[in-house]
């Protein structure tokens, strides 16, 4: 058994040594082939064996074709990929030039993994999913790592270094991917930390659809420095981020305002918030960097766009920067860029934080090249949230110059606001709902001073607001925001005063406004009180006007002072609703306008219950009216009318016209509207009165209507026999568009040189135009208040489908300045394309028979134009007889005239063929015309001279001027022969005429004045340089030169030289019979200033001058001391005009000359014994004998409203005689038939005197009633210019009773005690009476009769003779009525009728008035000056 067991356990040894003998064996080769297999990996022939498989099967697997160009791995695992290439149907996928990886094999065994490095060289990769909608292209010069380890089990890694060169990296997102879910499970955690990130030369792109966005990064150099990023603790840790010429790019397509914005997906409920990441970097610093955010296809504005905003030169730097969710902290070190716009940021600075505590942004500072910021704000933690009690405070202070805002926004500054500076500064402090503390400062250094301070609450709820602030500001030298105005009328007049105050509050209180705020101009305020409450609609205002100086703002339109109250309060804003109410109340108590008060204007105003309702009265002396206004209000019909009197209006005292025009008449104005479209209104004048001057006119009633609806407008005009009416068939906003739509038309029309009518008759508005009118209408009054009339008056005219555009007007008995024309056409219609026109003018024989005929006519078409002109006189002869051809384009005026063989002055005159006269628009003037006939010629050339701009020159010799004038009306009967060398040079900015004009033999009514050469110089450069001389049969009479440079102090520099002017030749110019000169003239004068203010200084005087007075038979001899003009007053020191007896009448005193304008007198006056009246009694003497007088006057006031005071006596030995003449004058009509002028040869056939009625008909009929006057008084320039001394003018016979003659000027005296005619001769200034019916206005004669029962040797009281005029006179007792002992009948005649002494207040066009009283002898009608006194009164 022993020997069993022994033998089993030797067997079983045997068994167990082979068993381990086999298994070494096994083991061996297993090991030997472990390790021989891996060495063959190291065999470039095994990889390449291995490369060839695994790219076959790689390919099959992948269905793509997969290439690598060699493989190759080191030991221990260092692998080296080449030229790997997978391409999908033509789409390259991956390209990688080279992939280079070096693992540390020992470092496995203890789970630690360690690249040494890793390396992609030329790699390009594009991956494609058309599910999600990603197409995404990556390509890299080189990628890699350094020293890269990760710790398995501690879970940490890091890379020494990560450097991408030359990367270029696209995204293109179709649609955006789905979201993915929430991952709830716990974060890895790994943490990793990377020394150093290198980029240089890296591009990144992203484009999205639908919703288009393009971002774009390129960075040139890039380093990122110690970066750590903890997953478990979620912590991400950086020393430093540096980025180096970068470029930032994002562009988001158009927003799309029907786009509604995408919902964000909701988040589950389940879901579980993950917690903020923790990120910390050191600093962050970018060099030369650019950014650009905008819209795509955006093409962006001059200035700021925000769809485009570009930075150039972008340098930041960032430091201690921490977020971990909501809270933010960071440094800012700089901050510099330079926009698109120009705007450049030189610096910012400043700490941001936000967190648990609130937000703080401190110590900003940031500066531009001309601005600084300086901000402290803060808020606490509630902000966020919008928490009522979160506290709040605000401290900034800036100083803005203008170029910056202009480079944002070029528009916004004007050239006037440019370069400014402002200083602005606001503090604020409280909470989120009660701002406790509001402080505003605002100057500009020089201009502007400007504070405010306030506080508000409940700012969170718009309905509960509450708020209030006070404000005072200071506006100095404000001139310049005068450029912010339009460049118009408007800018030319506005000014801004020196200095201008403003204060007051204002505050809101629960959605209610109100303000109380002052603004003051030198004394004056304007104080506006109101509160407005848009919740309610009600409103209560008041504005107050205290002394307020308009004439500061508007200083050229005559504006004085204003002072006004307005108040208006009232409930609802819509008047239409019957719940709105208002009351309105202005009133006026002064307004200047030229030195007049328009002060005591009052208005009331309501609306009720759809009813308005109000009155406008004014009670002062230059107008008084008392209107009512009336209306309904009411959403389907609106209707206002407003009736009254104007009792009285003077336009002269309110300054609108010179003469004294005034009246008074009833007014009803109504105007309506309805909500289908219709307008109406309707203004009517009734009972009106207007006063010329002394004249009274009585107008027929004047109605204006207008109305419109949806079909039609019309118009309406009509007065006494006057009526025009136009209708359309259009409405009147269709009218309107008509009108806009033509002028636009015409304007192309012109500006393309092609006016063509039959383009523009379509366009046209429809209209139909239709008036007539004859004598008796408020046009034909307006007309004569001008000295013009007309007999009857026809127009037609309109623009329809079925006919051509037209308008015809033709005028009867037109009359002006004592020319009357018969019949005058005027007209203008469409022939096809042509517009012609045509006026036409014809007078009957007897009338202007010289102009028996007259037209001038033409037409208008494409570029060119003709004008014709053509007269003819009563025998037919023509006496002239031309035309010009005009042609126009964009950059020239050229005209030509026509015919070859033109009349000018009844005479055929010859034109150069081809001629022309250009102007071209750059101010070139071209010419070639010359016209003679015989030895007469006038020529136009073109002249070019060395060193001088091109001009024309003309030329004119040996011009009859007696023959050119005869085709005139009403010439001056002037002769000579005219000559002219004259030269006009032109350039865009300068002027030069130069040349001489000469007129030989110039004689006026066949009387010799001389031979003129007149030599002349003017040249406009810089300024305006000017010479000029005068010659009188060779001797210089007068020179004058200067020059005008608005850049002086004093730009006018100018001096006038009379050497010695003969004053014989002048006679010829005067009424023979009322004026005779003698002796010279000299003079020098120095003008300087403004033309407007002018500064003269020199003198005048006269030369053995005599003044002699035919009428009078009287020379006076003027004293030939200087008359001294200094600093424009012209200076009388105890000048002398020597009567014949050697008495004196002596001038002292002064006249100012420094406003023409208003020129002003301060003189006076004395004589001693002056005789002023020395005739010998000859035949047919009109006045004869001796008259003697002592004055002593003054004259002071401006000239046209001049003022005489004083005393005139006429001394002992004064006789003098008037004999009656013939009448000079014979009008045949005159203004409503009211006067006739008569030769006295025809009172010879009147019954004697003797055969007169009975004493109570005395003063109606017989002689007397013959010798009534209405008296034609001359105008005021005539006698201002002339000096014409007093004279009989003309006598009239009243053919009707004069209507309450007495008027204000009759004191003491009633209508009843003058009658309707009485016997007056006047004294009055006059013209000659060849020219009397020339330049003369009506004026009625006022009488007042001496008081019956006086004594024959007492005339009228001073006071009765001058009634209300401040006029002082001495008194005289005057020579017996009927001192001749020839009177007879005629003593007996004054005896039944105590009425022969007459007050005359004769208005004298408003500046004169003569106040005589006269008494008459029957027979010779021998006037016999009783009293005389003499007034100039305004």
């Amino acid at each position: 058994m022993a020997c069993l067991l022994q033998r089993t356990k030797l067997s079983v040894l045997q068994m167990l040594k082979k068993i381990v003998k086999y298994t070494l064996r096994t083991l061996l080769v297993v090991l030997l082939l472990v390790l021989l297999i891996p060495a063959l990996l190291y065999i470039p022939a095994v990889q390449d064996f291995i490369r060839g498989k695994a790219v076959g099967y790689a390919s099959e697997a992948l269905g793509m074709e997969l290439s690598v160009g060699r493989i190759r791995l080191a030991f221990p695992l260092r692998l080296t990929v080449e030229e790997t290439l997978l391409v999908d149907r033509s789409d390259t996928l991956v390209d990688c030039g080279k992939l280079s990886v070096d693992v540390a094999l020992w470092p496995l065994i203890r789970k630690e993994v360690v690249v040494r490095s890793f390396e992609l060289d030329r790699v390009a990769a594009h991956y494609r999913d058309s599910t999600g909608g990603l197409d995404m292209r990556i390509a890299a010069g080189q990628l890699a790592l350094e020293e890269a380890r990760a710790d398995l089990r501690a879970q940490t890694a890091g890379i020494a270094r990560i450097a991408l060169s030359d990367g270029d990296i696209f995204l293109d997102l179709a649609e955006s991917a789905p979201a993915e879910k929430a991952d709830s499970t716990a974060p890895l955690a790994w943490s990793l930390d990377i020394r150093q990130i290198s980029i240089g030369d890296t591009a990144f792109g992203m484009r999205t659809a639908p919703a288009a966005t393009e971002l774009s990064v390129r960075l040139a150099d890039g380093e990122i420095e110690a970066c750590r990023v903890g997953l478990g603790s979620q912590q991400l840790d950086v020393k430093s981020v540096l980025l180096d010429r970068g470029a930032y790019s994002y562009l988001t397509a158009p927003a799309d305002p029907e786009q509604e914005p995408a919902a964000e997906p909701a988040s589950p409920d389940d879901a579980t918030p993950s917690l903020p990441w923790t990120v910390r970097v050191g600093s962050v610093s970018l060099t030369d960097n650019r950014a650009e955010y905008g819209t795509l296809g955006h093409r962006p504005a001059a200035g700021f766009d925000p769809a485009f905003i570009a930075l150039s030169a972008l340098d930041l730097t960032i430091d201690s920067v921490y977020n971990r969710g909501a809270d933010i902290a960071l440094q800012l070190r700089r901050l510099a860029f330079t926009e698109r716009s120009g705007l450049a940021v030189r610096d910012a600075s400043g700490r941001f934080e936000m967190d648990s505590t609130g937000i703080a942004l401190s110590g900003f500072e940031l500066e531009t090249r001309y601005s600084q910021l300086r901000a402290e704000l803060s808020a606490g933690p509630g902000i966020l949230r919008m928490e009522p009690a979160t506290p709040l405070s605000a401290d900034l202070s800036a100083t803005v110059n203008t170029q910056e805002i202009a480079a944002l926004y070029p528009t916004a500054i004007p050239p006037a606001l440019n370069d400014r500076t402002v200083r602005m500064k606001l503090t604020a402090a409280g909470t989120l709902t009660d701002i406790g503390r509001i402080g505003l400062d605002v100057s500009s250094p020089g201009h502007l001073d400007f504070t405010a301070d306030g506080r508000a609450q409940n700012l969170l709820d718009p309905e509960l607001l509450n708020a209030s602030a006070r404000f005072e500001g200071d506006f100095r030298d404000m001139d310049f925001l005068m450029e912010l105005l339009p460049d118009s009328a408007l800018r030319r007049r506005v000014a801004i005063p020196d200095q201008i105050g403003l204060h007051g509050s204002a505050a809101t209180d629960r959605g209610a406004l109100s303000v109380a705020s002052t603004l003051a101009v030198d004394a004056g305020r304007i104080i506006l009180n109101g509160r407005l409450d848009p919740r309610k609609e009600s409103y209560d205002a008041e504005l107050r006007c205290d002394s307020f100086p308009v004439n500061r703002f508007l200083p050229a339109d005559s504006l004085g002072m204003l002072a006004l109250s307005l108040t208006a309060r009232g409930a609802g804003f819509d008047p239409f609703q019957t719940q709105t109410r208002t009351s309105l109340r202005a009133q006026i108590d002064h307004a200047e306008y030229r030195g007049y008060d328009f002060g005591g204007i009052g208005l009331e105003a309501d609306l009720e219950e759809h009813r308005l309702s109000g009155k406008l009265s004014d009670r002062n002396e230059a107008l008084r009216l008392s209107l009512l206004l009336s209306g309904m209000l009411t959403e389907e019909q609106q209707q206002v009318r407003i009736a009254g009197k104007v009792a009285d209006f003077d336009l002269a005292q309110m300054g609108f016209t010179p003469e004294r025009i005034g009246g008074s008449f009833l007014l009803d104005a109504s105007a309506s509207a309805t909500r289908r479209g219709s307008y109406a209104a309707r203004i009517g004048l009734d009972s009106i009165e207007i006063r010329n001057g002394y004249r009274t006119d009585r107008i027929r009633p004047t109605s204006v209507a207008f109305a419109s609806d949806t079909a039609s407008t019309r118009a309406e005009i009509s007065s006494g026999d006057l009526s025009l009416r136009f209708s359309s068939r259009s409405p009147l906003d269709s009218l309107i568009a008509a009108l806009t739509r033509s002028a636009d038309t015409l304007t192309r029309q012109i500006r393309l040189q092609s006016v063509d009518m039959e383009q523009l008759q379509p366009v046209l508005p429809d209209f139909d135009l239709q008036a007539t009118a004859g004598r008796n209408n408020i046009l034909n009054n307006l007309l004569r208040s001008r000295k013009a009339s007309f007999d009857a008056l026809e127009i037609r005219g309109g623009n329809h489908d079925s006919q051509p555009v037209s308008l015809r007007m033709r005028v009867e008995g037109l009359a002006s300045g004592g020319i009357v024309l018969d019949t005058v056409k005027l007209g203008i219609a469409q022939e096809a394309r042509q517009l012609a026109y045509y006026l036409r003018v014809a007078n009957t024989p007897g009338n202007l028979d010289h102009v028996a005929q007259a037209a001038v006519y033409g037409s208008l078409a494409g570029n060119t134009g003709q004008l014709n002109l053509w007269q003819k006189d009563r025998s037919g002869r023509e006496g002239f007889r031309f035309g010009f051809d005009v042609a126009w384009t964009d950059s020239l005026i050229r005209a030509s005239v026509t015919p070859r063989n033109p009349l000018f002055g009844f005479e055929p005159w010859e034109v150069n063929p081809g001629n022309y006269l250009v102007y071209r628009f750059d101010k070139r003037v071209e010419a070639d015309l010359d016209m003679t006939h015989g030895t007469q010629r006038f020529a136009l050339r073109s002249v070019t001279a060395p060193g001088s701009p091109d001009g024309i020159r003309l030329d004119i010799a040996g011009l009859n001027i007696g023959s050119m004038l005869e085709l005139l009306p009403s010439a001056p009967p002037v002769d000579g022969v005219l000559g002219a060398d004259v030269t006009l040079n032109l350039a865009p900015d300068s002027l030069c005429l130069r040349g001489d004009v000469s007129v030989a033999e110039l004689s006026y009514a066949k009387q010799r004045f001389g031979n003129i050469d007149f030599g002349l110089f003017y040249g406009q450069g810089r300024g305006h340089r000017a010479d000029a001389r005068l010659t009188l049969d060779g001797t210089e009479v007068l020179a004058a030169g200067g020059d005008y440079r608005a850049d002086r102090e004093s730009p006018l520099d100018l001096t006038v030289t009379v050497p010695g002017l003969p004053l014989q030749p002048v006679n010829i110019f005067l009424p023979a019979d009322m004026l005779r000169l003698s002796g010279d003239l000299q003079a020098k004068v120095h003008a300087q200033g403004t033309p407007d203010r002018l500064n003269l200084n020199g003198g005048v005087r006269f030369a053995g001058t005599e003044v002699r007075v035919p009428m009078i038979g009287t020379s006076f001899r003027l004293s030939s001391d200087t008359i001294r003009i200094a600093d424009s007053r012209v200076r009388f020191d105890n000048y002398a005009v020597t009567a014949p007896n050697k008495n004196p009448l002596t001038i002292r005193g002064s006249v100012d000359l420094s406003d023409f304008a208003r020129m002003k007198a301060d003189l006076a006056l004395r004589a001693s014994d002056f005789q002023f009246v020395n005739v010998a009694r000859k035949e047919k003497a009109p006045v004869y004998g001796k008259a003697y007088l002592d004055l002593d006057a003054t004259a002071r006031g401006p000239l046209d409203e001049l003022v005489v005071r004083g005393s005139l006596a006429l001394l002992g030995g004064t006789d003098i005689s008037y004999v009656m003449q013939d009448s000079p004058m014979d009008v045949k009509e005159r203004p409503q038939n009211v006067v006739t002028f008569v030769s006295f040869r025809d009172l010879d056939a009147q019954e004697p005197l003797d055969a007169a009625p009975q004493r109570d008909e005395h003063l109606a009929g017989g002689l007397l009633r013959r010798y009534f006057l209405r008296i034609i008084v001359a105008d005021r320039s005539s006698v201002l210019d002339k000096r014409i001394e007093p004279r009989i003018l003309s006598i009239g016979i009243f053919h009707e009773p004069l209507e309450s003659p007495l008027g204000p000027h009759a004191v003491g005296a009633e209508a009843s005690q003058v009658g309707s005619i009485l016997p007056v001769v006047a004294l009055l200034h006059a013209v000659e009476q060849r020219t009397a019916y020339d330049d003369v206005v009506e004026r009625d004669l006022f009488v007042l009769p001496v008081q019956e029962g006086r004594d024959d040797h007492t005339a009228a009281a001073p006071q009765q003779l001058f009634g209300q005029f401040d006029v002082e006179v001495e008194r005289h007792t005057p020579p017996a009525f009927g001192d001749r002992t020839d009177t007879g009948h005629d003593d007996d005649l004054l005896d039944r009728n105590r009425a022969e002494g007459f007050a005359l207040p004769v208005p004298f066009d408003g500046d004169k008035v003569v106040v005589a009283a006269v008494a008459f002898h029957a027979h010779d009608l021998r006037a016999v000056v009783t009293d005389f006194g003499l007034a100039l009164c305004t």
